[in-house]
Parts: structure tokens; C-alpha cells; sequence
């Protein structure tokens, strides 16, 4: 789902005139929680989009990450699109997906990556993280994943927004990153100790945020790294691989 937005003025209408907004956000905030099925938040990450993200890139040529993201507070109520990712259907689908949206409006979110490869800047994000379960020394995360792209050269880009929560499991023998489109599984699985593959690199970078509350570009040297997981318990003799399946249970209740 995809949504273009222009970032409004802080003397604007819509930012002085919104006290029923801004209890309209808590409401859905509190109603996230509930949709997701969880009651134990990880974090409430509020973070300015101009301060320090890391740039993680796999290409040669790297263009600047743009210092303000364009938000426009009328894209809001658009219609997406047809051949964007189709409309939620029930209730708690949308609210879920006003809920990113107003925390795009309001920066309540987490720089996780930025790169530029093919012709465009692409800079994801993460909101919304809570506990899932934990079980036998292993935790279970659901995030939200957003993203924004800008093409080379340009100050405005769009907003992807994930059609499902991304599940983050910490696990020393099974660390993964799961995405899902709502149908399908698409399983990441990680090795922490050593460099990722362009594949993996979100993912990889997501799970270091989420179980360690570390920024990986802090031990981008893979030396640094390792030393770093070996710390931790992680066997560095992990190997990354991915699948996707139509089904998925990934701790027994």
C-alpha cells in the first residue's frame, strides 16, 4: 500500500487545531494493541526523521538521506490505488493501517536502514513493537515494518506500508525475521555473527534493533560483529537462508 505525502507545517491548521485528532490517535493506539493481540509493549519509539540514520548500501554510488520526508496530511483519506495492495477489509484492517499512518504524520518511528540502488533512496522504518510470547528462553516480536522511496534526485517520495506485522523471534538456535503479506510466509533465517547478504540486510538489521536494541552499522566491521555474537551465545555456525510457506507456528502455546 502505497501513499504520497507532503509534510505539513508546524503553524498549519492541521497541526494547531487537532485536540480531537490527538485523542482520536490514543484511541487507536490502544486499539493496535488489542488488534495485534498483545499487551506488553517493547517500546514507544518517537524519533525526529532528521536525526542520524544509519546508510547501509551494497552499491557503489550513495546518494544523501534526505534531510525531511514530505508529508501531506490530504493523502491520508486517498484511495490507494488499484494496483496497490487491496483494501482492508475488516475493521481492525483499517484501524491498523490509520494507525501507521498517523504515525508517519507524527514521526513515531525508528530509522532501520537507508540505501540508494536502481535509480532510487529507499529508507525503512520500524513502530509499534511488542512482545508477542516468550517461551523456553526465546521471544516472539511483532513490528511494523514501514517504508519510504524517493527516486534519485527528487524530494518526494512515497510511503509502502506492510499489509501484515512483522515477526521478530530471538532465538540463539533459530534466529528469524518473518513478512507476510496476509496469505504467505516469507521466512528469513538469520545468522547474527556474520555480514548479510543484500537479501537479508533489513531483516538482519531489524532483528539487531529489535532483540539487542543495538544499530548493527555499530559493528559494521564483521570482525566487530562476530566478537559481538560469539558475546551474546550465537553459534557462528548459522546459516542465513529463506523460505516461504503458507503457514506458520512458530512457538507451541
Amino acid at each position: 500500500m502505497d501513499l504520497e505525502f507532503q509534510k505539513p507545517s508546524p503553524n498549519s491548521p492541521y497541526r494547531q487545531g487537532n485536540i480531537a485528532k490527538i485523542q482520536r490517535i490514543i484511541t487507536l493506539m490502544i486499539a493496535v494493541g488489542m488488534t495485534l493481540g498483545c499487551t506488553q509493549p517493547l517500546r514507544s519509539a518517537q524519533t525526529e526523521v532528521t536525526s542520524t540514520a544509519s546508510v547501509v548500501s551494497t552499491d557503489s554510488e550513495l546518494f544523501p538521506v534526505s534531510e525531511d520526508i514530505p508529508i501531506s496530511p490530504d493523502s491520508i483519506s486517498s484511495v490507494p490505488s488499484p494496483d496497490e495492495t487491496q483494501v482492508a477489509q475488516t475493521e481492525g484492517e483499517m484501524m491498523r493501517f490509520e494507525a501507521l499512518e498517523t504515525a508517519i504524520i507524527d514521526e513515531n518511528f525508528t530509522p532501520l536502514t537507508s540505501y540508494c540502488r536502481m535509480g532510487q533512496c529507499i529508507e525503512t522504518y520500524y513502530t509499534f513493537t511488542y512482545l508477542d510470547q516468550e517461551i523456553n528462553g526465546e521471544r516472539l516480536y511483532e513490528t511494523e515494518v514501514i517504508t519510504h522511496k524517493v527516486p534519485m534526485g527528487e524530494t518526494l517520495g512515497r510511503w509502502i506500508l506492510p499489509d501484515a506485522p512483522t515477526q521478530v523471534l530471538c532465538s540463539k538456535q533459530r534466529p528469524m525475521v518473518v513478512f507476510s503479506d496476509g496469505n504467505n510466509y516469507s521466512i528469513n533465517n538469520l545468522s547474527p555473527g556474520t555480514e548479510p547478504g543484500g537479501v537479508f540486510m533489513e531483516s538482519d538489521a531489524l532483528y539487531w534493533a529489535i532483540c539487542h536494541d543495538i544499530n548493527i552499522t555499530e559493528y559494521s566491521n564483521n570482525q566487530f560483529r562476530r566478537d559481538k555474537a560469539l558475546e551474546l551465545g550465537y553459534s557462528l555456525d548459522l546459516t542465513p537462508s529463506q523460505t516461504n510457506q503458507p503457514f506458520l507456528n512458530l512457538m507451541d502455546n
